[in-house]
This record gives C-alpha cells, sequence and structure tokens, in this order.
C-alpha cells in the first residue's frame, strides 16, 4: 500500500529501486527471447554479484564511481554471454549451466574480496548523492519515495519506459517478442534468432551488472560476500 511507503528510505524497496530496476529490465529482455532461466544463477550471481564485485574494486582502487559502474557492467556482461556460450551456441541446458556458472561467480568474487581484505583490512567508497527534484519530491508519500533518489534509479526508471515502447511499438521489438514466444517460427519467417539471443544475453548481463553496481555505488559503498541474496528473484516474479 501506498502507506508502506511513508518514512521508507526508497532504494530499499524491493521493485522501484534503481538496482531492481536494471534487473527487471534484463529479466524483460530474456524473457523476450525466451531464455528465462529459473535457476538462482541466472537472477543473482549471473551477473548480478559479479558485476557488485567488480564495480566495488574498480571504484575502490581507482576512486572513481563512473570506472566502479562501468566494470560492474562489463564483468556481469562477460559471466551473461559465458552462460551464452553455453546455451546459445552449445545448446547445453539453462538451468544446469546456470547453477554451475552461479558456483562458479559466488566462490570466485568470496575469493577474490578475501584477498582484498587480507590486504587493504577497511574498505569503503562514497557513494552517489541524493538529487531532490524540485516541488515533486515534496508530494506527500509519493514525492520521497520517486523523487529524492540517486542519479541511477532516474535512469532505471528511463529505462523501464524505453523498454516497453521498444518492445510494443518497434520492429526489433516485436522480432524479439516473437522469439520468446515461438523460436522456430520467428526463424521460419527469416528472423535471426540466434544473433537476437546473443545480444539478448549481452543487454542482460550489462543491466544485471549495472544492478550489482547500484548496491555498491548508491546503496552500500562496501562489497559483502553473497551480498545480492536472491535479489534477482523479484525481477524473475516480474
Amino acid at each position: 500500500s501506498l502507506c508502506a511507503l511513508r518514512g521508507a528510505d526508497f532504494p530499499n524497496l524491493p521493485i522501484l529501486s534503481g538496482e531492481r530496476g536494471f534487473r527487471i529490465g534484463a529479466a524483460i529482455l530474456k524473457k523476450m527471447l525466451g531464455k528465462v532461466i529459473h535457476s538462482v544463477a541466472e537472477q543473482d550471481s549471473r551477473p548480478m554479484l559479479c558485476g557488485a564485485f567488480f564495480s566495488f574494486a574498480a571504484a575502490y582502487f581507482t576512486g572513481s564511481l563512473v570506472v566502479g559502474l562501468i566494470a560492474g557492467m562489463f564483468f556481469g556482461m562477460l559471466v551473461s554471454l559465458l552462460h551464452a556460450l553455453l546455451c546459445v551456441k552449445g545448446k547445453q541446458n539453462q538451468t544446469v549451466s546456470g547453477l554451475a556458472i552461479n558456483m562458479i561467480g559466488l566462490g570466485i568474487t568470496s575469493y577474490l574480496y578475501k584477498l582484498m581484505c587480507n590486504a587493504f583490512p577497511r574498505m569503503q567508497i562514497s557513494i552517489l548523492p541524493q538529487m531532490d527534484f524540485p516541488l515533486l519530491c515534496k508530494i506527500p508519500v509519493i514525492g520521497p519515495a520517486f523523487f529524492q533518489q540517486d542519479l541511477l534509479t532516474y535512469v532505471a526508471y528511463i529505462l523501464l519506459l524505453a523498454a516497453f515502447v521498444f518492445y510494443r511499438y518497434t520492429r526489433v521489438g516485436l522480432n524479439m517478442a516473437a522469439i520468446g514466444e515461438k523460436p522456430m517460427a520467428a526463424d521460419a519467417a527469416g528472423i535471426h534468432v540466434e544473433r537476437f539471443q546473443w545480444i539478448a544475453c549481452a543487454v542482460n548481463g550489462l543491466l544485471g551488472g549495472a544492478g550489482g553496481a547500484y548496491m555498491i555505488i548508491a546503496q552500500l559503498g562496501a562489497f559483502s560476500d553473497n551480498m545480492t541474496a536472491g535479489r534477482g528473484y523479484i525481477a524473475l516474479a516480474v
């Protein structure tokens, strides 16, 4: 209910935060192409957890939140492309390969983080400042929830609206929807199914990595083992 928003820290709300916005956009993209993975890997460690860790590492060592965001998106994309290599090119089972990549991602990020902790005991970075929209932020209940956020949250709003318009009103978006519903029929109609699936996996990784990076550079300013803790399942449910 709207009453639940009163006095709440909006980035911690389950669906409408910047983190969820990026992850929901990624899930929508994969669903439209028939590549929804019902495993922990698809919605959590791959690529969100890897994006969070490498975003934190890059931001910590460079002192730049922008570099941290780019690093999180890049490594998130790499992990997602590994999954595409196995499932799109290799035709392997999505759930099995997803669980395997999940365990690898969790192990690698935990190990590298422990190495960083041994070398640098206290690690903390600054986070993005809050940006208030004049007048709009003063609307009761809704104002603080929607218009007193950081820059990435506003970007997530725009991405969600753009994704809706793209899938409903553009030729490429309709092609993607056709692939998600009936890939064999789409192939018979001359649509390059595998090409779109590779693109979907890449963009999914970018957005998932951005979701992980958001937790670091906009919310917490620090990394911890398995910090995503199943948040991606909300995107799957939506």
